[in-house]
């Protein structure tokens, strides 16, 4: 199963939101913008099953 372009959106919306206050209040922002980063690129990348575990 796959996300569809509406989910992949909305996931990148909270991913900004999510960049946003981080850049605005924690410390260790690298840590997160990096796994933030990855996250990006799993969606990019078209391996949005990774997100599913198989039933």
């Amino acid at each position: 199963m796959t996300l569809t372009d509406k989910e992949i959106l909305e996931i990148e919306r909270i991913l900004d939101d999510l960049e946003i206050y981080v850049q605005s209040h924690i410390k260790e922002r690298r840590v997160i913008s990096a796994e933030v980063l990855k996250i990006r690129r799993i969606l990019k990348s078209g391996e949005q099953q990774i997100f599913y575990k198989d039933s």
